[in-house]
């Protein structure tokens, strides 16, 4: 306090201890260090385990390659042997005259069939994982290509004692004409109807197509496949889309395949754009289903109506065309030659690419049936072969063992048709046909060719009144008339698939099944009088 005179007449001190703020403003800092180094050693840890997770994650996917790789060269390796077990029995089936040799040599290639369905199923899901499977839409009959389908799993469903319910009258109805990858659509449908079969054993299968709606440019579709089988469990749906999983149901343990049938549709219908759904109760059945948008096609392809393609072809008309086969396996190579060779066409072959273009000028080939290996050559060389084969005018037929390894080879882009190995007999000679003005020589050309039976009830789902029936030998057709006359469906059908593996008879075999799958024995008799008179 101040005097008058302005000097300090007494003052007061106040005092305050902050020494236990000082102690707490300290350890607040301790702790603060503390927790920046528990972050950083947190956030080190994270790195870490981030690392750890993304090399884990690496290696993952570098295993899913080489799982995928591994597939694809295993599914190759497999398809090669039996590319020659499916061709000679081809060729043994041609020349078997005996019933019983033609039994067994039908049951060769039923198993190889059934080997090579599993290692496509193999090759298929290689692909998918390797995100190099693409759809390749054409124009497609879709009337004709649903009841194609549904005649191909028929006889499955009722050789199980199966009823069998395909239902797509709006489609008929239409007569419409589609865009779509045919090949991956039957894919699908095949695997859902083969599935509702092997999982069922009494009941029946149906297959439904509806129309949701239409555009001028597109139709909405729906495809369901009903089954009454063993079903699925609610907490197992999600696992049987998964590759080589299937349903565990321990009495189903005998059933065949690989599991990937499934796995292989969903991810295909996802290619085309929808989704592979399915509703199931344990001990009821199962309903697959899928909705679909295809855009209607401009094109169409009529067949011919004075056809031959049901008649079996023995030869082919002088002048024979000459053919080069160029294939390096020489099992291959000699399928072809025997094939081709015992047409009467004249044949020459090369098993490299060196000797192909030596053989290309020596021999002159009007066609040329060659391995896509082969067309793998330096750019000089293959621009050179190619414009010798345009100068010669030689057609050209590429064989591929799944899908084009290279489509883009100029050589491989000049083709003028691609067959897939195995290679299938009557698509080589259709190809051949559309390829060359050649004249085949047909079996038995004396023997009256009769028009195709026209009277099956409504129930049998088509007529057929286009073409010609060939029948069988007088002692078969007799096998076929006490059959059923004796109402044997079950042996009616079990002769005819026999019999449909003769080509030249395979529409009279397919007449017949129809029949019998209705029931109709009354009316594969009046069939059978028409030839036995």
């Amino acid at each position: 306090m101040l005097a008058d005179s302005g000097q300090i007449r007494e003052w007061v001190a106040i005092g305050s201890d902050i020494s236990d703020r000082k102690q707490a403003e300290q350890k607040v800092q301790e702790l603060n260090q503390i927790l920046e180094q528990r972050v950083i050693e947190r956030t080190a840890q994270l790195a870490a385990a981030n690392e750890s997770l993304q090399g884990a994650k690496t290696a993952a996917e570098t295993a899913s390659r080489a799982k995928s790789q591994f597939l694809a060269n295993m599914s190759h390796e497999l398809r090669t042997p039996l590319n020659g077990i499916l061709g000679y029995t081809q060729l043994l089936l041609k020349d078997s005259h005996s019933q019983i040799q033609r039994e067994r040599l039908a049951i060769v290639q039923q198993c190889g069939e059934h080997l090579l369905d599993l290692v496509n199923d193999l090759l298929s899901l290689a692909k998918i994982e390797a995100q190099k499977l693409e759809l390749y839409s054409q124009p497609l009959h879709l009337p004709t290509f649903l009841q194609g389908v549904a005649d191909m799993c028929c006889l499955s469903a009722t050789s199980k004692q199966l009823q069998w319910c395909y239902d797509a009258a709006e489609i008929d109805s239409l007569n419409a004409w589609v865009l779509a990858d045919d090949k991956r659509l039957r894919q699908v449908l095949l695997n859902l109807l083969s599935n509702a079969i092997k999982y069922t054993e009494s009941g029946g299968i149906t297959l439904q197509v509806n129309l949701l709606s239409q555009t001028q440019e597109r139709l909405f579709l729906k495809f369901r496949v009903t089954d009454t089988g063993i079903g699925i469990a609610s907490d197992e749906i999600e696992r049987i889309f998964q590759p080589f999983e299937q349903g565990d149901v321990c009495w189903q343990r005998h059933i065949e395949g690989t599991g990937l049938g499934l796995a292989i549709s969903q991810r295909l219908v996802q290619l085309m754009g929808s989704q592979l759904q399915v509703t199931s109760e344990l001990g009821r059945g199962s309903t697959f289903w899928f909705d679909l948008e295809l855009p209607l096609s401009l094109e169409c392809y009529l067949p011919q109506e004075n056809s031959q393609e049901n008649q079996f072809i023995v030869g082919v008309a002088k002048p024979a065309p000459r053919i080069l086969v160029a294939e390096p396996l020489d099992r291959e190579r000699l399928i072809l030659v025997n094939f081709l060779d015992s047409l009467g066409f004249l044949i020459n072959t090369a098993s490299d690419s060196a000797i192909l273009q030596d053989k290309v000028t020596v021999f002159e080939p009007q066609l040329l049936v060659v391995a896509e290996e082969l067309l793998s050559l330096e750019p000089a060389i293959q621009s050179q072969l190619h414009q010798q084969l345009q100068a010669q005018e030689v057609k050209m037929i590429t064989l591929a063992t799944k899908e084009l390894a290279e489509p883009n080879q100029p050589l491989v882009a000049a083709s003028d048709a691609f067959l897939s190995k195995p290679i299938r007999f009557q698509r080589l000679l259709d190809t051949i046909s559309e390829l060359l003005p050649i004249e085949w020589i047909y079996a038995n050309p004396t023997t009256k060719i009769y028009p195709k039976f026209v009277a099956l009830s409504a129930s049998a789902g088509y007529a057929r009144d286009k073409n010609s029936l060939i029948p069988p030998p007088p002692a078969e057709l007799e096998r076929f008339y006490k059959l059923a006359y004796k109402g044997d469906i079950k042996g009616l059908r079990e002769q005819a698939a026999q019999l449909e593996q003769e080509p030249c008879y395979g529409e009279f075999a397919r007449t017949i099944l129809t029949l019998a799958r209705n029931f109709q024995e009354k009316e594969i008799r009046q069939l059978i009088d028409r030839f036995r008179q």
